[in-house]
């Protein structure tokens, strides 16, 4: 509960004062670290799990993995072991998962390697090339960027437009990237143009140039 609410000081306290400790208590440590944030102490606890003699289940590597999306730098090769350690075959999310820590961090090495494995497991999907592309763009590799573009293009996949949705008075509503068929678009466009005003105000700069390498394919 301590850990759901962002508390993870008192939630550590209240697992360190457990005198005995099960699976999930494990687990609800593991999880709370890597939403709370702590990827270090997310993977730091999911190795003293198993130390304690304890088989991870799906909840603990989801956890763990978790932390992997966006851990330290030093943390993205022990992301990798616990991958590697995992027990089932891993798939399109696991891999993804490493993938995104590569984005953050610039690993492009290893996010070679991880995509070898992607293109076997879930061959069609858009958002790993779409990823690896970003990755190479963000380190200047613009070459890299316009072979898996290339790749993409030769392989008949299509960039998905990126879409979000929110709840509101019982209905869904969903906002698909570029798109002007809601019944709301002038409204919609007017707030985002105010909100982007704000934004520039405040001192907020676009990372533009990763979206100007796909506008000049």
């Amino acid at each position: 509960m301590y850990s759901r609410c962002g508390c993870i000081r008192l939630a550590r306290q209240v697992f360190e004062q457990m005198p005995k400790r099960s699976l999930v208590s494990w687990n609800s440590m593991i999880v709370g670290f890597a939403l709370n944030g702590h990827a270090e102490e997310a993977l730091e606890f999911f190795n003293l799990m198993r130390k304690e003699g304890f088989r991870p289940d799906g909840v603990s590597f989801t956890g763990a993995l978790t932390a992997c999306s966006h851990p330290p730098r030093r943390e993205v090769g022990r992301c990798v072991e616990c991958y590697s350690n995992m027990p089932m075959k891993p798939n399109e999310v696991v891999l993804g998962s490493l993938l995104a820590a590569c984005r953050t961090h610039g690993d492009v090495g290893l996010a070679e390697r991880l995509m070898k494995y992607l293109c076997e497991v879930d061959p069609g999907s858009d958002s790993n090339y779409v990823l690896l592309s970003n990755i190479y763009a963000a380190v200047g590799r613009w070459d890299g960027a316009s072979k898996v573009r290339k790749k993409m293009k030769a392989l008949g996949i299509h960039k998905k437009p990126g879409f979000s949705s929110i709840e509101m008075d019982g209905s869904i509503h969903e906002f698909v990237a570029g798109d002007k068929t809601h019944v709301e678009t002038q409204n919609i466009y007017a707030m985002l143009d105010h909100l982007f005003l704000e934004l520039r105000i405040c001192g907020y700069v676009p990372e533009i140039e990763v979206g100007k390498s796909y506008e000049q394919d």
